[in-house]
């Protein structure tokens, strides 16, 4: 992959280390729309409005692409307010999550709103380490 094949780029909280490196890809003359969840630093989209991008911030569940849709903006509750993706497969939806900061069950539970289905596999960061034995189990019934 080279950065003029990027077109799209999803973030999926406000942090520095899920941030930290778009300044230095958009220099590479990037072309992309960028989405990011509603709650982001108004600074952020500003020093990004210079370079040759789109942004959108994302509120409620959105269409990517054909097989990809955002969660809804869940309201972080150890960090920020975050957006997972749910990606298609064959076998059902996955979610891919940045860090979870809403709760790895709060936003799998998002995800099998917004698809109607149960979810098949989780990826990503989960931040279970404040979670009880119950929590992490839900998570994976769901």
């Amino acid at each position: 992959m080279t950065p003029d094949s990027i077109d799209t780029i999803i973030l999926s909280h406000d942090h520095g280390d899920h941030t930290g490196g778009l300044n230095d890809l958009l220099m590479k003359e990037v072309s992309a729309n960028i989405f990011i969840p509603s709650s982001f630093n108004a600074e952020f989209e500003k020093n990004i409005s210079v370079k040759n991008v789109s942004v959108s911030r994302v509120k409620k569940a959105r269409q990517i692409m054909e097989s990809i849709i955002t969660t809804d903006e869940l309201k972080g509750l150890t960090g920020p307010d975050e957006i997972g993706l749910i990606l298609s497969s064959a076998k059902g939806p996955v979610l891919i999550c940045g860090c979870a900061h809403p709760g790895v069950v709060a936003m799998a539970r998002n995800a099998a709103e917004i698809t109607g289905e149960r979810i098949y596999a989780i990826f990503g960061g989960a931040h279970f380490y404040n979670s009880q034995e119950n929590e992490i189990k839900t998570a994976w019934m769901i």
